[in-house]
This record gives C-alpha cells, structure tokens and sequence, in this order.
C-alpha cells in the first residue's frame, strides 16, 4: 500500500496520508533540519514521508472504526435519534 509520494506531494489514492507526509515534513523543517538533510542526501525522503503518512491515515482510519463500533456510542445515537 505504500505508494511514492512526489516531491510536492501529490497522492490522489489518498489525500489523508498526502496530508500527514506534509504535516511531518513541516515538522521535520521545524523540529528536525538535520534529519531531514540526512533523509534528502541519502535519497529516502520520499519514501519515508510516504510510509509516515499512509501510517498516520491507517491509524486515524483504525481509530474512527473503533470508535464507530463502540458499543456505549451506538447506544448513545439510538437515544438521541
């Protein structure tokens, strides 16, 4: 599933790990030059923005199902419906 993000980051399959590789791009700028000089020198930047943000997209999607099939939630819309 991982699929090579472009340097300006476009990814049409999915626009929520298009959106996380941004957010720690920005955050490796910020936070972390030296990282990010060392991933652009060894030519892994790309791929490694991609793992990151397809991770972050599985994750918050893994969340928002757990959250959607909480029993005590259900309950909750089914009295408030």
């Amino acid at each position: 599933m991982l699929n090579q993000i472009a340097t300006d980051y476009h990814d049409e399959e999915d626009p929520d790990a298009q959106r996380w590789a941004q957010e720690h791009r920005r955050f490796l700028e910020e936070n972390r030059p030296d990282v990010l000089l060392e991933l652009q020198k060894s030519g892994s930047l790309d791929s490694y923005l991609s793992s990151v943000g397809n991770t972050a997209s599985e994750m918050l999607s893994h969340a928002m199902l757990q959250l959607l099939n909480n029993k005590e939630l259900q309950k909750l819309r089914t009295r408030s419906g």
